[in-house]
């Protein structure tokens, strides 16, 4: 199951779905050998989350308190509503950019994820198990039963922390992390 479908249900067209999407800001975590980056979401108006800025990257011995600043900063970097129509390709090499990869597939091949929502007060963190870039089960999945949470309010080293801790509870099928 991809991590859409594990936040918005398994409707096979989200677009025509009747319910309100889930509330929140979501965030997005990549952990690489030699840096992390942590950028912003926006939502279509069929639900989907799609990557935006700010793309912010540190490196990957950070300090705690920068880190949980990058967290607040692409928080608050959040559009609840991007227009369509929108350049999926477009969309897609901004993000692979973003992140400072050559391809989608080094992306893959390179990193570890994790998701990061905002919801009723608290900063709900999800790893993910990098699945690889081929099979049933490639690319980001979430990993079940390891979502944990922290207070909205915490001090931004607090929130750091909670991402290098989230980071540690990813898997993945590559060996370099």
């Amino acid at each position: 199951m991809n991590l859409l479908k594990n936040l918005f249900g398994s409707k096979s067209n989200p677009i025509t779905a009747q319910k309100k999407p889930p509330s929140g800001k979501f965030v997005s975590a990549y952990r690489f050998p030699d840096r992390m980056v942590v950028h912003s979401r926006a939502r279509l108006p069929g639900w989907t989350l799609v990557a935006c800025e700010p793309y912010l990257t540190l490196p990957r011995d950070a300090v705690a308190e920068d880190v949980g600043r990058a967290v607040l900063t692409a928080l608050a970097g959040y559009r609840a509503e991007m227009s369509e129509p929108f350049e999926s390709k477009q969309v897609t090499a901004a993000f692979v950019r973003g992140v400072g990869a050559k391809s989608h597939k080094q992306l893959q091949e390179r990193s570890i994820s994790c998701s990061i929502v905002e919801r009723e007060g608290q900063l709900e963190f999800q790893p993910n198990h990098n699945g690889g870039t081929s099979g049933d089960t490639k690319g980001f999945q979430p990993i079940s039963g390891a979502q944990f949470s922290l207070a909205a309010d915490s001090a931004p080293a607090e929130i750091g922390n909670a991402l290098t801790r989230c980071f540690a509870l990813c898997t993945t099928i590559y060996e370099h992390t």
